[in-house]
């Protein structure tokens, strides 16, 4: 394949699948994860937070800083497929969205176990 060709599908690439990617990762990480951990920690009575980290992020900061600590493992993500794009590396472009959306959903299943 010719690099004018390698390039544009990079190019095209990082238009598209790199914001599908993200949307998908931003609903399943950010939002599942999220509403419903806050779900379990806030409504049921007797759950906390298994992550000891996250746990004191919210023992401290509450609810704002659940979603500062999410912001920033997704800013890091984002930033390394970023970069994984405009090098052309296919492992730092696909590994952290699609770590992202299996963590999320693997995350929101166990918590919507606790829930229902």
């Amino acid at each position: 394949m010719s690099r004018a060709r390698e390039w544009y599908r990079w190019k095209r690439r990082g238009s598209t699948e790199l914001y599908l990617l993200w949307g998908v990762a931003a609903a399943t990480y950010g939002g599942g994860d999220v509403i419903t951990t806050t779900v379990v920690v806030y409504v049921i009575p007797g759950i906390g937070e298994a992550n000891p980290f996250v746990h004191w992020g919210l023992d401290t900061f509450g609810l704002p800083g659940l979603v500062v600590m999410k912001l920033f493992v997704f800013g890091i993500g984002f930033l390394v497929s970023w970069t994984g794009l405009k090098h052309r590396d296919r492992l730092m472009y696909y590994v952290p969205p699609l770590g992202m959306i299996l963590f999320g959903t693997g995350a929101t299943v166990v918590n919507l176990r606790f829930i229902f």
